[in-house]
Formats: C-alpha cells, sequence, structure tokens
C-alpha cells in the first residue's frame, strides 16, 4: 500500500512539475519583447514544448501501468470482496487516465500545430523589421 501511495502522489507532483515547465514555455512563447530579439528562436519554442509533453507523457503511462500492477497484486492477496478494493470502481480507473492524457495530447496538439503558424506579437516583429531596414538604410547613406 505504502507504493501505491507513492506513486499516486507521484503522479500530482509530476503534472505540477510539467504545468510549471510547460507555463514558463508558453510564458516566454507569448513574450512580445523576446520574440521581437530573438525571433530565430521561436521555433525552439515547438520542438522544447513536444519533447517536454511526450517525456512526461511517457512517464505518465510508465506510473500508470505500475498502478494498475499494484492494484493488481492487491486484488490477488486480498480478494475481490475486500473492503479495501470495494471502492475501486472500473470507470473511475478508466477516466481518470483518459482525462490525463486528454491533458498531454491537448498540449502536444498545442505546440506540434497551433504554435506551428502562429508567432506571437507579429505586428511589433515586423515594425522592428522595418525599423532595421530605416536605420541600415540611413546608415548606408
Amino acid at each position: 500500500m505504502n507504493s501505491i501511495r507513492h506513486y499516486s502522489t507521484l503522479r500530482f507532483a509530476m503534472l505540477t512539475v510539467y504545468f510549471a515547465v510547460t507555463g514558463g514555455l508558453l510564458v516566454k512563447f507569448f513574450d512580445c519583447d523576446f520574440s521581437v530579439r530573438y525571433p530565430e528562436l521561436h521555433g525552439l519554442f515547438q520542438i522544447a514544448g513536444s519533447m517536454v509533453t511526450v517525456a512526461f507523457f511517457i512517464f505518465e503511462v510508465a506510473l500508470d501501468d505500475n498502478l494498475r500492477k499494484l492494484w493488481g497484486s492487491v486484488k490477488k492477496l486480498a480478494g475481490e470482496g475486500d473492503v479495501l478494493l470495494s471502492h475501486r470502481q472500473l470507470w473511475k480507473g478508466c477516466l481518470v487516465p483518459m482525462a490525463t492524457y486528454g491533458i498531454f495530447v491537448g498540449v502536444l496538439i498545442f505546440w506540434l500545430f497551433t504554435s506551428r503558424n502562429y508567432y506571437p506579437c507579429q505586428a511589433a516583429a515586423h515594425k522592428a523589421v522595418q525599423s532595421e531596414t530605416v536605420i541600415s538604410k540611413e546608415c548606408r547613406k
């Protein structure tokens, strides 16, 4: 039971770390000053966000597999009618992992497709390019 508690706690700790890392990437992705100063790094957010999402998704799948096997061991040891197992309902065992997987799939879709053609602060970047062009023309004169 200690292992089950440990893995259940680890699930929420991992999700918290994942949201923190993803949040940090999103803050910089939507930061106009950063986008204007470093336009060449814009594509790296898509790569980094996708890699982080896939890595944490793999961790979640492995963790879910461990929990299922541990609960299977408890079921073998305790028997089907045990009080520990009577509160576990099948639909909860399916919906919780599906909801968690849905978070990862949704964020992965964002990084792969939405961010691909989206450049935050496009108007600010366009102004910066125009002002650099004007400055370079004046310097040539």
